[in-house]
This record gives C-alpha cells, sequence and structure tokens, in this order.
C-alpha cells in the first residue's frame, strides 16, 4: 500500500469512526463498524483519545480475535460483546483435503465477499472458524459450498469452536538498543545488516504498520510482524548485562 493509499484509508476511517461517535451519542443506541485488522485498530484508539470518549468495546465474535469490530455505546448503556453483529460460523469437509487459511480467504474472495466484512479465520483439523458481520451469514451459508475439491457443509459455531488457546515461543537475547533493526536481527537470527535489508524491502511492520525505519525505536507491549519469520511481541526487559546491552524475552505466536 502506498502512502497515498493508506492515507486516505486513514481519512476514510477517521470519518467513518467520528459519525459512529456522533451517532451513539445523538441517537442512543450502539453503533458498530466492519472488521478492523491491527492498524486500523490502533488508530481508532487514537480517535477515540481524540474524542474522549470511553464507552466502546473491540470485539472479533470470541477471545483472542485478531481482526475486530468496533462497537461505540451511548453513555448510559453498558458496553456489551453480545450486542456485536457477528455471527460465527462452523466449516467443515471430509476427505484427503487439507485446506489452509488461503484456501478458505480466496473462496470468500471469489464470492465477491469484501474484506472488512470478514473477521478471523480459525483453522482446524477439517474445518475451520469463520467470524462474519451477519449480513454476510446467510449469503456465505449459501453459496460457499466448495473449496478446492473438498465439498463444504457450515453449521453454526458452538461454544467449544470459539475457544482458541494463543501459544508463544519464547525467545531470549540480548540487544544494544531497542532499535528495529537490533529487535528483527535477533528475532530472525539475523545479522543487523540483514534485519534492515528486510526493514527496507518493507517485510516489517510494528503495530500492523509498515515500517520502513531501521532506527525506529520500539517500546515494550509492541508487536512485530516479519514476512516469512512470523509475528513477535516484544514482551520484557530484563537486567542489562556487564557491556550494557539490554537482554529481552520476545513472545513469538505459534
Amino acid at each position: 500500500m502506498t502512502v497515498d493509499e493508506r492515507n486516505k484509508q486513514d481519512h476514510y476511517l477517521k470519518s467513518q469512526l467520528s459519525r459512529l461517535i456522533l451517532s451513539a451519542a445523538d441517537k442512543g443506541y450502539p453503533q458498530f463498524s466492519s472488521f478492523l485488522e491491527e492498524r486500523q485498530q490502533n488508530f481508532a484508539r487514537e480517535i477515540l483519545r481524540h474524542y474522549k470518549y470511553q464507552n466502546y468495546l473491540l470485539f472479533g465474535g470470541a477471545e483472542n480475535c485478531e481482526r475486530v469490530v468496533l462497537g461505540v455505546f451511548p453513555e448510559y448503556m453498558d458496553a456489551d460483546s453480545c450486542a456485536f453483529p457477528i455471527v460465527s460460523l462452523k466449516l467443515s469437509y471430509s476427505g484427503k483435503e487439507a485446506l489452509i487459511h488461503r484456501d478458505y480467504l480466496g473462496a470468500l474472495m471469489a464470492l465477491q465477499i469484501k474484506r472488512e466484512m470478514l473477521g478471523d479465520i480459525w483453522v482446524q483439523e477439517k474445518g475451520a472458524v469463520l467470524f462474519v458481520l451477519e449480513p454476510m451469514a446467510d449469503f456465505i451459508r449459501m453459496n460457499l459450498n466448495q473449496i478446492g475439491r473438498a465439498s463444504i457443509q457450515i453449521a453454526d459455531a458452538d461454544l467449544d469452536d470459539l475457544k482458541r488457546l494463543i501459544t508463544y515461543k519464547e525467545i531470549t537475547g540480548t540487544v544494544s538498543s531497542l532499535r528495529l533493526d537490533c529487535i528483527t536481527a535477533l528475532v530472525c537470527g539475523k545479522s543487523r545488516s540483514l534485519a534492515a535489508e528486510l526493514i527496507a524491502a518493507g517485510l516489517v511492520k510494528v503495530n500492523g504498520i509498515e515500517c520502513l525505519s531501521a532506527s525506529k525505536t520500539l517500546r515494550y507491549g509492541d508487536s512485530l510482524a516479519i514476512r516469512k519469520y512470523g509475528k513477535f511481541i516484544l514482551d520484557t526487559e530484563g537486567k542489562r548485562t556487564k557491556k550494557d546491552r539490554l537482554f529481552l524475552t520476545i513472545k513469538q505466536l505459534q
């Protein structure tokens, strides 16, 4: 995405979120966005802070969802996840196929469904759980019959389907500073010069935003997504070494 495209997207999102906040206050009932990815979620929080609006909730249909919907609630109403217009569908199939996330998403995109109408796709053995905005649920039930050679059956997801355990692998090591190239080198097992090449190639995102600056300073809690290497969270700082290097613990999402 170019800078101009991102600016246009941010301008549209700012207008959309501003309308949600004003409508919730004026009309007295909750307003909901489409699904937001990580960068958009951070942008939404900035807009909410600008308006000093605190009665909101980010929810994707279950705990541990990465893509979420913003719900803005009037001041007299408690922010409640049950109010969100999100439907969870269980997709299942039999046979020798081994469908992956890309297969499910590609099939949904082929139905001309906009990405913002779709939340997470949790791939399971012989199936997946799909979170969608309510208006899309019946359309998907009627039109998503096959993915590749696999015939798809669709039902409502149950409570067990909606439990997702997030596991992490801990990476520890020392760095000279919290610069992006230092952290990238540590988690990828590369030299700083090779890490800088990854960053310059646009393969690294910080909190969902592509970052081309190797010298950017990270903060604890920041997320780092590196294409082909995975997603990481800068977790904790340990003691400094005798050589005045920082000892870090970083979580890699499995």
